[in-house]
Parts: C-alpha cells; sequence; structure tokens
C-alpha cells in the first residue's frame, strides 16, 4: 500500500483550503525554505537564472510553467499568450532547454475542450519547434492518459524530438512506452505523483519499481527506431544503477537517452551523471499556482514534512 503520510499530502494537494493556508500569510512564511528547494521562481526569467547554472554543468533545462486545471477560454487563451512569450525568453538564453506542458492548462477537462487542447497543443508545438525549444507533455491523472497519447501523435507530427511522460504506477504504462516507441516517438518515464484507484495503477511500491525496470529494460534492449528517445526521470538511484547496467551492456547510444531529474532533488546525483558523460536534463518548475505540485514532492518524500511540521509547531 502507499505510505499513509504520502497519501494523506496527495490528498491536500488537491484540498482548497490547504492551498489558501500554504499560499498566504503564516502558512506561506513556514513552508517558503522547502518551496524554494523546489521551485525555480515565480516567473520564467528566475527560472533562466537557475536554468544557467545548469548549463553550466553541462545540464539542459525542462521548463514547466506552475498551473493546471484552468475553467474558462479566457484563461486559457492567456495560458498559450504566456507560454509562447516565456518560449521565446527560453529560446533567447540559448542554452537548448525544452519546455514541459499540461493539457489542462490549454483547455483539457473543460467542456468541449478537448478539441481547443488539441488546437493550443498544435500552435505551441509548432512555435516552440520553430525557435528550438521543443514539447514535452506531462503526466496527470490516469483518466487523461489516453487522450494524452492522442495529443502526443498529433505533436510529435509536428516536432519530432517532442516528448511524452508516462506514469510508471499506471498498469497499461508498458503497453503505452512500447507503442509511443514502435511508431518513433519518445518518451519520459516517471514513477507518478497522482493518487489513483488501485483498479488502473499500482498501488505498492515494489510494483511500481518493478514495472519501471522491466519498462526500462524493454526501452533500452528492444528494437525500436534509432529517432525514438527515452528520458530515465527517476531519484532512485537503484533504478538509476540498472539503467547504467543496461545503457552498458547494450551499448545504447547517448542519442537515444537522458537522465531527468527534478530541481531540488539529488542535485549531486545529476551532475555527477552528467560528469560522467551522461546526457542529463532537470526539470524546473517556476510560477506563481506552484503549491498542487509542492504538495505531490513532499508526498514523494515524506521526510521533508517533519521539516514542515516542527516550523508549523515550532519544535
Amino acid at each position: 500500500m502507499r505510505n499513509p503520510l504520502s497519501a494523506f499530502l496527495l490528498r491536500l494537494s488537491e484540498s482548497e483550503r490547504a492551498r489558501e493556508f500554504f499560499t498566504g500569510g503564516y502558512g506561506r512564511r513556514v513552508a517558503d525554505p522547502l518551496v524554494k528547494r523546489f521551485v525555480a521562481g515565480e516567473s520564467v526569467y528566475e527560472a533562466l537564472d537557475v536554468a544557467h547554472h545548469y548549463h553550466e554543468k553541462g545540464i539542459a533545462s525542462c521548463f514547466a510553467y506552475a498551473g493546471e486545471e484552468l475553467h474558462t477560454s479566457q484563461e486559457v487563451e492567456e495560458a498559450v499568450e504566456k507560454t509562447l512569450l516565456d518560449i521565446d525568453a527560453i529560446a533567447e538564453a540559448g542554452i537548448g532547454a525544452s519546455m514541459a506542458h499540461k493539457l489542462t492548462h490549454y483547455g483539457y477537462g473543460m467542456e468541449n475542450g478537448e478539441g481547443l487542447c488539441m488546437r493550443n497543443m498544435a500552435r505551441i508545438a509548432e512555435y516552440g519547434k520553430r525557435r528550438g525549444v521543443h514539447a514535452e507533455i506531462d503526466a496527470e491523472k490516469s483518466d487523461s492518459a489516453e487522450d494524452a497519447l492522442r495529443v502526443y501523435y498529433m505533436v510529435h507530427e509536428i516536432d519530432s524530438k517532442s516528448l511524452l511522460a508516462i506514469q510508471m504506477a499506471l498498469r497499461d504504462s508498458r503497453e503505452h512506452v512500447h507503442e509511443v516507441m514502435e511508431k518513433g516517438g519518445s518518451v519520459r518515464l516517471v514513477k507518478g505523483a497522482y493518487l489513483e484507484p488501485e483498479e488502473v495503477a499500482y498501488t505498492r511500491k515494489s510494483e511500481v519499481d518493478r514495472n519501471f525496470a522491466e519498462t526500462l529494460k524493454m526501452g533500452i534492449t528492444g528494437e525500436y527506431p534509432q529517432e525514438s528517445r527515452i528520458a530515465i526521470a527517476t531519484h532512485d538511484t537503484s533504478l538509476i544503477r540498472y539503467a547504467l547496467e543496461l545503457i552498458k551492456e547494450a551499448g545504447f547510444p547517448k542519442e537515444m537517452y537522458e537522465f531527468q531529474m527534478l530541481h531540488g532533488i539529488h542535485g549531486n546525483v545529476l551532475r555527477a551523471l552528467a560528469g560522467s558523460g551522461h546526457p542529463t536534463r532537470v526539470y524546473l518548475l517556476y510560477g506563481t499556482e506552484w503549491y498542487p505540485y509542492f504538495m505531490r514532492r513532499l508526498a514523494e518524500r515524506p521526510a521533508n514534512t517533519l521539516f514542515l511540521l516542527k516550523s508549523l509547531f515550532g519544535k
């Protein structure tokens, strides 16, 4: 079963009352040290400052603007325009970065929103390709996984360097990875950070880890088109060691893989991988709507919650 504290934190990530507490006044002051650890800044320019430090160490960046589940067409249009402006800023920095996108930020989930999301992602993918800031489609809840595949295939037709994140916690994830890579697409393997029902997701850490390892082996040792790439997005050092073994044994070319990690977690491991010549990328979340992301990071690393509780209660 999922760690009870992790499950509680994932429920809090969807709580409006908890969001109000931690984003204002006393709660924000208490959470701020941890927020600054995981969030690269409130603007794309603050995030670019962080990205430059990674770039100096040979680590590429994937920018992700904090925001999900918009509810009006005006909000979505504003989000698209901001994304295009941020793509310009990232492109002008000249650091070879990509940008991650959550479909619920561009219309998905709204009434008749799938078509709107498709049009917006086509516009973003076309502009990003032109500016050299390739699209990565982020994973969201399991009920959007099939739709995310359809959006990704459309985006991949526009930009062959685009990538789709797939959660290893989901039971059909290996099938989806095989399908994408067989078609010459690229994937980012992530464990998953959402509270999902048992019928669609593995609930034991050991099951998720086993599925990640088996899917990783399939992606590295399987016969897929050379344009397919696999991003190994984990902080689990045992899985990283296993990936390195597979890469060495298979003679897997550097053009077909990279290691990805989140800003603020195991930066020393990412730097060591980059120093050893492996392609690496850091995921940089920025923006003011950081709360759900922040709580999911705490859920992944419950030990950080002790720091938060001690700060809240003064001991």
